[in-house]
């Protein structure tokens, strides 16, 4: 991520892989969104990166195991009625 920021073609390639990966939970919510269960006004975008981000940042940069719990924690707390 890091040579990225500096290097245009890998910077590319870089946004092409993090665009695969989000493809497929983008799909789940933007039809989740069509089909009543989440909110008319939820943002699959955004929704994805506060899914996504707190694994990363506690896999990457704390360093820290993910236990099975948070993954249903964080989609609960995420995904709660408003």
């Amino acid at each position: 991520m890091d040579a990225a920021e500096r290097d245009p073609a890998l910077s590319q390639l870089h946004t092409d892989l993090t665009n695969r990966r989000r493809e497929p939970l983008l799909t789940v919510l933007q039809r989740g969104r069509d089909r009543g269960e989440l909110p008319p006004d939820s943002d699959p975008e955004l929704t994805t990166d506060l899914l996504t981000s707190p694994f990363f940042y506690r896999h990457f940069v704390a360093h820290r195991h993910i236990p099975r719990s948070m993954i249903t924690d964080v989609i609960a707390r995420v995904l709660q009625q408003r």
